[in-house]
C-alpha cells in the first residue's frame, strides 16, 4: 500500500527561530532556514518525478526511486515545527498578551496563503462549468475547519489538494501547545512530550495489528505529534540548566541508534513505505530522533561542515519561501497534467530520461515563480502586520 505522492509532507510555516534576543523578539538562525530547505526540496523532487508513473530504463527508475524517499521530509518539517514553535512560546511565557501574540502572529503567517487557496480551490471550479472539480459544502467544511486529515475530500479537486492534511495537523497543533507551554512548568511540560512520543507509538503499533486501511493512522495527528513533541522537548531541554550540554553528549549516539533502527527497514516486507507496518510502527519514532538529533548537531556548532552547509544561501532560499512553495506545487503539478505536460509523454522512448529532467526543472521554475509572486504581492501586507503584534514587554 503507498500514499499518494501529494499526501506525503507537511508545510513549512514557522520562522526560523531558536531563541529570544535583547528586545524580546526571536532571534533568526540561519541553519534552522537550510533544515527548511532541505525539507521542502525532498518535498518537491518526491512530488515531481512521481509525476513520471512508470519509467521504462534504469537512470529514470533509479531517480524515481532516489527521491521516492522525500516523504521523510514530513518528519524534519514537524521535528522543526515542534522545536522553534515551543521555543518562542517558551521564551514568551513572561510576556504581556502572550496568547493574543502569539495567535494573531501565527494567523497572519499561515491563514492568507491558506484561505486564499482553498477559497480558488472551491469557487473556481463552479464558476468555470468543472463539474469534476465542484466540491460538496460536505466535502469541504473540513478544509474551513482545518480537520481534511480526518476526513479528506472526495471529489476530483483532491488532486490539487492532497497536501492540505499535514497542515491541520500543524494548526491542531498550534492551537493546543501555547495552554501546554504557558500553563505548565517546564518539567511538567517536558513529561507531556514523553507522554507524546510514548503515546503516538503505542497508537500506531496498536493500529498496525487492528486497523485494516493505515492510511488513515498515517493522516490522523494521534499518530504523527511524536515528531512535534520531540521538537518541543529539545526546545525545553535546551532552556535547561546544562541542557545544551547534555544534548550535544546525546545527539551522535541518538543519531547512530536512529539509523540502525531505520535500517531494519528494508528487511521488512513493508520496506519504507510510508503507510507500511515497519515505517508505522518504530520508524516514524526512529525518523523524528533522527531529525532530532541532526537539528541538535546543527545548532551545536560541534560539526561545522553541517552548520557551514545548512547556511548555504540556496537552501536558505527555499527555506525562507517553503511555505509558499509547499501550498501551490502539488495544484501545479495538477494544472500542467490537465494542459498535458508530463514525462509520462516520452516514456519509453529515447526521450525519457531528458523528459523527466526538463520536467523537473520546469516545475521547479514554475513554483519558484509562483512562489515569490504569492510573498511579494500578495503575503507581504499581512505579514507586515506582525508588527503591531510584538512580544517585547512595553517600556516604561
Amino acid at each position: 500500500m503507498t500514499l499518494p505522492p501529494a499526501a506525503t509532507a507537511p508545510p513549512p510555516h514557522t520562522e526560523p527561530h531558536g531563541g529570544t534576543a535583547p528586545t524580546g523578539e526571536p532571534t533568526h538562525i540561519p541553519a534552522l532556514d537550510g533544515l527548511r530547505g532541505c525539507a521542502i526540496l525532498a518535498v518537491l523532487l518526491l512530488h515531481f518525478t512521481s509525476a513520471l508513473a512508470a519509467p521504462t530504463s534504469a537512470p529514470p527508475r533509479a531517480i524515481k526511486q532516489l527521491f521516492s524517499l522525500g516523504w521523510t521530509g514530513v518528519d524534519l518539517f514537524f521535528v522543526l515545527s515542534g522545536f522553534l514553535i515551543t521555543g518562542i512560546l517558551a521564551d514568551a511565557r513572561a510576556t504581556p498578551h502572550r496568547y493574543r501574540t502569539f495567535y494573531a502572529r501565527r494567523a497572519l503567517r499561515i491563514l492568507p496563503l491558506y484561505y486564499g487557496f482553498v477559497l480558488l480551490l472551491f469557487i473556481v471550479p463552479p464558476l468555470i462549468g468543472a463539474r469534476a472539480y465542484t466540491t460538496s459544502f460536505a466535502d469541504q467544511l473540513p478544509y474551513w475547519l482545518y480537520l481534511q486529515n480526518f476526513r479528506p475530500m472526495s471529489s476530483g479537486t483532491l488532486d490539487f489538494a492532497a497536501h492540505l492534511w499535514s497542515l491541520a495537523i500543524e494548526e491542531q497543533f498550534y492551537l493546543v501547545w501555547p495552554l501546554v507551554i504557558f500553563t505548565f512548568s517546564r518539567t511538567a511540560a517536558l513529561r507531556i512530550c514523553a507522554g507524546c512520543l510514548v503515546g503516538a507509538l503505542a497508537y500506531r503499533v496498536f493500529s498496525v495489528f487492528t486497523v485494516d486501511d493505515l492510511r488513515a493512522v498515517y493522516f490522523h495527528t494521534f499518530g504523527r505529534i511524536d515528531g512535534l513533541a520531540l521538537g518541543g522537548a529539545i526546545a525545553l531541554m535546551a532552556r535547561g540548566s546544562g541542557g545544551s550540554t547534555r544534548l550535544r553528549r546525546m545527539a551522535l549516539a541518538v543519531l547512530i541508534l536512529a539509523l540502525l533502527a531505520l535500517a531494519g527497514a528494508p528487511l521488512h516486507p513493508s520496506g519504507f513505505n510510508p503507510g507500511g507496518a515497519y515505517m508505522l510502527s518504530v520508524g516514524y519514532s526512529a525518523l523524528a530522533f533522527f531529525f532530532g538529533a541532526v537539528l541538535v548537531l546543527a545548532l551545536d556548532g560541534g560539526w561545522p561542515m553541517l552548520s557551514r552547509l545548512l547556511s548555504a544561501r540556496v537552501l536558505r532560499f527555499f527555506g525562507r519561501y517553503s511555505y509558499g512553495l509547499y501550498v501551490l506545487h502539488v495544484p501545479l503539478v495538477g494544472l500542467a497534467r490537465l494542459a498535458g505536460v508530463s514525462p509520462d509523454a516520452l516514456a519509453g522512448t529515447r526521450w525519457e530520461l531528458p523528459g523527466l529532467l526538463g520536467y523537473v526543472a520546469l516545475m521547479f521554475a514554475a513554483s519558484i515563480l509562483v512562489a515569490l509572486a504569492s510573498w511579494n504581492l500578495y503575503e507581504k501586507p499581512f505579514l507586515k502586520l506582525k508588527s503591531r503584534f510584538s512580544y517585547r514587554a512595553p517600556t516604561a
